[in-house]
C-alpha cells in the first residue's frame, strides 16, 4: 500500500541548493533544468545530479507539428497545428526530449521526434508544410477513391 505523505530538503549540488522531496514509497526526486530525477536514495540522487548538473543545458527553438483531432475540414483540407517551444534536454533515462512550450509554463517530455518536432519553423515555412500536407491529403482521397472505383464487386461478374 503506497503512502502519501512526502518529505521535502535540499541537497547542495556544485555550489547550487537543490530542492528534493522523498515520497511515501522512499522515493526521492528532484529537479534540474526541466528535468525530473528519481531515485532511490539520496545518494544515488546526488550522483544523478552531478552527473547532470556538468552539462550545459541546450536552449534550442523548435516547432512541434501535429494533425488536428478534426484532422480533415469539411473544404477535405487537413489542419495542422504548430507550437513553438524550447528543447532545453534530453532525458537521462529513456531519452525523450524535454521541451518547455512556449505557451505552458512547464517543461514536458517529447516522445515523437523526427518529423512532429522541427527545428523553430517561419511563417513561410509554416504555410509550405501546410500547403504540401494538404496536397498530400487530397492525392491521397483521389488514391483511395480510385481504388473504390476498381474493386472487384461479385455483380461485375454476372453471378449471383
Amino acid at each position: 500500500m503506497r503512502r502519501r505523505s512526502t518529505t521535502e530538503g535540499q541537497i547542495e549540488v556544485r555550489g547550487k541548493s537543490i530542492d528534493y522531496t522523498v515520497d511515501g514509497d522512499g522515493m526521492f526526486s528532484a529537479e534540474l533544468n526541466g528535468e525530473t530525477f528519481k531515485t532511490e536514495s539520496l545518494r544515488q540522487l546526488k550522483d544523478k545530479l552531478l552527473a547532470r548538473a556538468g552539462k550545459k543545458p541546450l536552449n534550442i527553438p523548435v516547432t512541434k507539428v501535429e494533425e488536428t483531432e478534426r484532422w480533415r475540414s469539411h473544404s477535405g483540407k487537413a489542419l495542422l497545428e504548430f507550437t513553438d517551444g524550447i528543447l532545453t534536454g534530453i532525458h537521462s533515462a529513456n531519452r525523450n526530449l524535454i521541451v518547455k512550450w512556449d505557451d505552458m509554463s512547464r517543461s514536458e517530455q517529447v516522445t515523437h521526434y523526427g518529423a512532429t518536432v522541427l527545428r523553430r519553423l517561419t511563417e513561410k515555412e509554416r504555410l509550405v508544410l501546410a500547403a504540401r500536407h494538404n496536397a498530400k491529403v487530397r492525392a491521397e482521397d483521389e488514391y483511395d477513391e480510385l481504388l473504390r472505383s476498381l474493386k472487384y464487386e461479385q455483380a461485375d461478374t454476372g453471378e449471383e
